[in-house]
């Protein structure tokens, strides 16, 4: 982790390569061509996304070894149920604590992959309409 002028703070040692958060609030992960291998497209689209239902929900308390709420109980979130999202190539993950093992029934989300889905559902969606236009058309 490093705090560079500018207000840019780096983590190094994040799971997908750096992740680079500035004080304007921008969070950009490392994403160039040449740092990647053993690619291959994303082809999870509509039909994989109408599935899925987004949730409104509040978060339930969670202490610290004093018994004192550490996280916001109150503002309203729009999220996902993670084992809704299980279908998904590449999107729920185990969440592990800080010695890397896995806690039991506890799931993460990676917001890149539901991304990744709603761009291959958008492109699916527009072959669509201009299949139906060329029919229109004739």
């Amino acid at each position: 982790t490093a705090l560079a002028a500018g207000g840019v703070v780096t983590f190094s040692n994040y799971g997908a390569g750096t992740a680079t958060f500035d004080a304007l609030g921008v969070v950009s992960s490392a994403s160039d061509r040449a740092l990647k291998n053993h690619v291959r497209y994303h082809e999870q689209g509509m039909s994989e996304l109408l599935g899925v239902r987004p949730v409104v929900h509040t978060w339930k308390p969670r202490t610290n070894g004093s018994g004192e709420v550490v996280n916001d109980t109150e503002g309203e979130y729009v999220g996902f149920y993670a084992q809704d999202l299980e279908h998904l190539d590449g999107v729920v993950f185990s969440k592990k604590d800080i010695h890397g093992e896995v806690i039991e029934g506890s799931r993460t989300v990676s917001d890149r992959a539901i991304l990744a889905t709603v761009v291959v559902a958008l492109k699916d969606l527009h072959a669509e309409v201009e299949r139906l236009r060329g029919l229109l058309a004739d």
